[in-house]
């Protein structure tokens, strides 16, 4: 059976044979009809196909075969879902930026056997090749990076013939703040302005520090000073007292080695002045006194003379003054004396 069209239409056991120029393909339960044998087939003048099966006859029109379509339809970009919103797909598409999922349906408006037509697509920008080909007529994307994207899309129909490629929709996908150019160029200025200021503040810092670092040393410099100052004073205050000290102990033991032989003197002198009272022998015993008196003052001018060190001893009153024996070398006798002292012997 022809109808109209030129398309042939012929009965069998595993449903409607249908041949439309080069293709051909099986009307059968899985189109829509009872059973799958066909008996007989007719077309009327209204052209609806009219089939005989064992169960009963059943008419539908010839053109419901492709549903107002085409050979060589384009395949259909349906419609676009980011997260819970459907979008226009009229115009090229934005996305959100805090988007979380991209949700693609798309058909190929060839509706003989439309569960065998098969797909292949491809998101340029973030798939490098085309899928595999399949049934699955949508396609998902997840939390996509910023950029722009073009979805393709190839389709076959169940012949296997390649369908005409639809038109990429275009997709783009807005930068956040913080990773547009000028957001960073602001970030990378404001990180320059920052580190100036700090670093100016650094060098107040520690000029300031340095300021107050030379105050305290100044300050220091002349409590060190006047220290030293006093220090002096103390230690020239200190030896001019020990001079003094060392003085008043020289003198002391001069005192006191001279005050032997002089009241020697003294002695002497009393006798001589009371001569009428005394014998002539008594006069001449004490005059033998005043040679020694004055050799005991010559050995004591000697003995400071050769004094080499300071030895201390104690006087009366608890009074301080040099031992001018233990503090000179030692001196020669006196020849003089040496030769009474054998005559004395």
């Amino acid at each position: 059976m022809i109808d109209e069209d030129n398309r042939k239409y012929l009965s069998t056991s595993i449903g409607l044979m249908v041949i439309d120029g080069d293709r051909e393909f099986i009307l059968n339960s899985d189109f829509g009809l009872k059973e799958n044998r066909i008996k007989d087939v007719i077309i009327d003048a209204d052209g609806h196909v009219i089939v005989a099966q064992p169960s009963g006859m059943y008419s539908f029109p010839s053109n419901n075969l492709y549903k107002e379509s085409v050979r060589g339809f384009k395949p259909l970009i349906t419609e676009v879902w980011v997260d819970s919103s459907r979008m226009d797909i009229s115009r090229d598409l934005f996305l959100p930026v805090n988007h979380h999922s991209l949700i693609i349906n798309f058909s190929l408006p060839d509706y003989i056997c439309d569960d065998q037509n098969s797909y292949s697509w491809k998101l340029s920008g973030y798939d490098y090749t085309f899928s595999a080909s399949s049934s699955k007529s949508k396609v998902d994307h997840s939390n996509l990076p910023p950029g722009n994207y073009e979805f393709e899309l190839k389709a076959w129909n169940a012949f296997g013939e390649q369908m005409d490629d639809v038109v990429p929709l275009k997709i783009a996908v807005p930068h956040r703040i913080s990773e547009t150019a000028w957001f960073k160029t602001l970030i990378i200025i404001l990180a320059i302005g920052v580190g100036y200021w700090l670093v100016r503040i650094r060098i107040w810092v520690v000029q300031a520090r340095n300021k107050e670092l030379r105050e305290k040393v100044k300050l220091r410099t002349i409590e060190l000073e006047t220290a030293l100052e006093q220090l002096h004073s103390a230690k020239e205050t200190e030896i001019e007292a020990a001079k003094l000290r060392s003085v008043q102990e020289l003198a002391g033991g001069i005192a006191h080695e001279l005050n032997q032989p002089l009241q020697a003197l003294y002695s002497v002198a009393d006798i001589v002045d009371a001569k009428n009272k005394n014998t002539k022998e008594e006069i001449e015993l004490h005059l033998k006194i005043i040679p020694k008196a004055v050799e005991r003052i010559g050995i004591l001018v000697k003995k400071m003379l050769a004094i080499t060190s300071v030895v201390e001893k104690t006087y009366t009153h608890n009074a301080k003054i040099i031992d001018l024996e233990k503090s000179a070398n030692e001196i020669e006798e006196n020849p003089l004396r040496s030769a009474e002292n054998k005559t004395d012997g």
